[in-house]
């Protein structure tokens, strides 16, 4: 059962299995003059496959309302059996983690995996927080959280991707510490006009 408690503005995590990966860790993420505002309301919290429901209808609400961020579809999604997202919410390389916020709601998601080409760095995918939140410090509280794990399981490096065309996006990643490594590739259908290029985060 994934647990979280959220305590004087930061981001505490739990719901891990034993032996734990992290120990309710807080996690924070400086940002700069003028973006370090304090988080208050927000949880994020570890799932795992027993929160397969939650997984699903989180991944659904953030592919119907960002269609063109991901590389898949909510048509393609919608129909997936119970044991994918069983399998996606229990993957054993895998963090995935959702953003709650006062009232209960699942507003955000990511995923921490190895990288597919670098298997030795990390990769977050999947980011999505809703429309709702954003600006509270909610995207922030999610990458924190995104951050602190793949430092905990000892990546030397965070790589994402993201679409060159979403400046906001662009903007946040690099108030992290994200940097371009030069790699540029288009999106899949139905995306295919669009391109996207990595980023990487030195731990």
């Amino acid at each position: 059962v994934a647990e979280s408690t959220s305590v004087g503005g930061r981001i505490h995590l739990g719901g891990w299995p034993k032996p734990p990966r992290w120990v309710a860790e807080s996690v924070d993420v400086t940002m700069g003059p003028g973006q370090d505002e304090v988080v208050t309301g927000l949880t994020v919290q570890r799932l795992g496959e027993d929160d397969w429901p939650r997984v699903r209808a989180v991944r659904l609400a953030s592919l119907g309302q960002a269609p063109e961020a991901f590389c898949s579809t909510l048509e393609g999604e919608q129909g997936l059996p119970e044991a994918e997202w069983r399998r996606r919410a229990g993957r054993p390389d895998g963090t995935l983690l959702v953003l709650t916020d006062a009232g209960g709601r699942d507003v955000g998601t990511a995923m921490v995996i190895p990288h597919a080409q670098e298997p030795e760095d990390g990769a977050v995918v999947g980011v999505w927080v809703d429309p709702s939140v954003r600006g509270s410090g909610a995207a922030r509280a999610l990458m924190a959280a995104a951050i602190q794990d793949a430092r905990d399981r000892g990546f030397p490096r965070l790589r994402l991707e993201v679409a060159d065309d979403n400046a906001a996006a662009i903007a946040f990643y690099e108030r992290l510490g994200f940097v371009p490594t030069g790699r540029r590739t288009p999106m899949p259908p139905p995306n295919a006009h669009r391109t996207e290029h990595e980023r990487v985060l030195d731990l």
